[in-house]
């Protein structure tokens, strides 16, 4: 894990064990069979947490950063997490919902209240099924055929699918690259790092990645 925290909050740059990661963050990795999810507040990383963060193994992470200013620090945090039937789920989006009036018809914004995020997360996991999870999450991407400027991710122990509904502009924030290396891959918005050995592409306007992760016998 040292490598990915390092290239997403430093650039590549080797991260200190007390340093101040901007902006409000989240995480959420895969730890053996379960995933474990944080939580941190702009300014608030507690001692020795990154130090602990870095020694960690895992083959499938999602980080999640907002460095915006304006920022609703009373909602909470993403990537949203549930557990159901014994399984955890998590849940981050990028972009904008349009037309939350069509999607969700009965919510309203009331303060402290279920978000955006929040609701397309229930939206999604609601219409996913597990026993087809490729054809379920097409079809989510049809209903949202209204929206241009949505990219999302769910992420259980054994998966982790991203999805894109954008309209192709160069400009639309929440356009996706993929990066692949000889062992592996990489999904992020905004800036890509110039890393060495990894060859990158944009994530075409609609599209579905769904990675499965492989388990290995230890003999």
């Amino acid at each position: 894990m040292e490598w990915l925290i390092s290239v997403v909050f430093q650039s590549g740059k080797k991260l200190s064990s007390d340093a101040q990661i901007g902006g409000d963050w989240g995480m959420a990795y895969a730890h053996g069979n379960r995933l474990e999810i944080l939580h941190v507040r702009s300014g608030k990383t507690e001692p020795g947490i990154l130090k602990t963060l870095t020694e960690i193994k895992t083959d499938m992470a999602l980080i999640y950063q907002d460095l915006s200013l304006d920022a609703p620090r009373q909602n909470r945090l993403p990537p949203y997490s549930r557990y159901e039937a014994g399984t955890s789920w998590t849940f981050c989006y990028t972009g904008k919902i349009t037309r939350p009036e069509l999607l969700f018809p009965n919510w309203q914004r009331t303060p402290g209240g279920l978000s955006i995020g929040e609701l397309l997360f229930a939206y999604v996991y609601d219409r996913f099924d597990p026993n087809q999870p490729v054809e379920s999450l097409n079809t989510v991407l049809t209903q949202l055929r209204q929206e241009s400027e949505l990219s999302f991710c769910l992420m259980a122990p054994e998966f982790l699918a991203i999805a894109c509904r954008t309209d192709g502009r160069t400009d639309n924030q929440s356009r996706l690259w993929l990066g692949r290396g000889e062992l592996l891959r990489i999904i992020c918005s905004g800036n890509v790092q110039d890393l060495p050995d990894i060859h990158w592409e944009p994530v075409p306007a609609e599209q579905l990645i769904f990675i499965r992760r492989q388990r290995w016998a230890v003999v």
